[in-house]
């Protein structure tokens, strides 16, 4: 059997992990162990993880542990969070969770068994969209079905978001570790399409809660948070480069495999939403110039 870790690795959450920690530990897969990982949280984050800890009696075994590198901030510090958790754990399925979200109690065992049954590098999963009160906001609408998915499918459609994600170890070990500033649900997902692929579950057991946190490691909860238009134009900007930075990463990981021209399909596409995304990044700057409004500096 093989051996599978859920990482929930956690910053200053202390007012919004308790939601997610519990439908962690309230997964109805046995045989896994549940890494609750601090990264120099400041708040309580420490001292609620250690209390859920306490007070689980299921059957899966549950660790605490302490990422020691802090310095880096904001997307730059999740991924080192992740990489350390890489380099300091043995599992061959590694299942994650953002700290603010919620998770279907039967995700790591459907999870599973997707990889179990198609030998993918990485699974992801029907996601629902959560207001902070509990209300739906609706799902991620594409596929409508349980399959593999293209790398053009993945790029044009943003399949893979939020963190619904799992990956295998030995895929992590060849296209890893995370770049400082890549957001890792683009790609992450992207390389897996060239590697022995990225198998969508279409079943909501993933719920993204849609808090407005301008703090938010996570674009998402800091454009829900900006007021202005000025505000949301530098999230955007900010989103426009990040996302084409990591566009432009994977296609050098690509090249640095070797396997750039395997599949023609997904570097054509690949160029394709580079050059998309880039007009859009310089249209959302060359408006903010006009407007003499500064970039936000990217956390680091």
């Amino acid at each position: 059997m093989k051996k599978v870790a859920f990482w929930v690795p956690v910053r200053d959450k202390a007012d919004k992990l308790m939601v997610t920690v519990k439908s962690v530990l309230a997964q109805t897969y046995p045989h896994m162990e549940i890494i609750l990982s601090d990264q120099g949280s400041t708040d309580d984050s420490l001292h609620y993880m250690k209390q859920l800890a306490a007070q689980y009696n299921g059957p899966n075994k549950v660790k605490i542990v302490q990422c020691p590198d802090t310095e880096p901030r904001g997307m730059a510090g999740f991924n080192a969070h992740l990489n350390w958790l890489h380099n300091n754990n043995d599992a061959d399925i590694i299942i994650t969770t953002s700290a603010d979200d919620w998770n279907h109690p039967e995700r790591a065992e459907k999870v599973i068994k997707a990889f179990e049954e198609t030998n993918a590098s990485m699974v992801g999963t029907m996601i629902q969209f959560v207001e902070p009160d509990g209300s739906i906001n609706g799902v991620s609408a594409f596929p409508n079905e349980s399959r593999f998915i293209t790398a053009r499918e993945h790029l044009q459609q943003k399949v893979g978001g939020s963190s619904s994600q799992s990956w295998a170890a030995d895929f992590w070990d060849v296209c890893g570790p995370l770049p400082e500033s890549s957001i890792v649900d683009v790609y992450m997902p992207f390389l897996a399409t060239q590697a022995r692929g990225f198998y969508y579950i279409h079943e909501c057991l993933y719920g993204y809660i849609q808090y407005a946190d301008p703090n938010n490691t996570g674009l998402g909860g800091m454009l829900l948070a900006a007021k202005t238009d000025s505000e949301k134009d530098q999230v955007n900007e900010l989103s426009g480069y990040q996302i084409t930075s990591t566009m432009l990463m994977a296609g050098r990981k690509l090249d640095a495999l070797g396997i750039r021209g395997k599949d023609e399909d997904a570097w054509s596409s690949l160029i394709e939403t580079v050059v998309e995304y880039t007009n859009t990044w310089c249209l959302t700057r060359d408006k903010m110039t006009r407007q003499r409004v500064n970039p936000i500096p990217l956390r680091a």
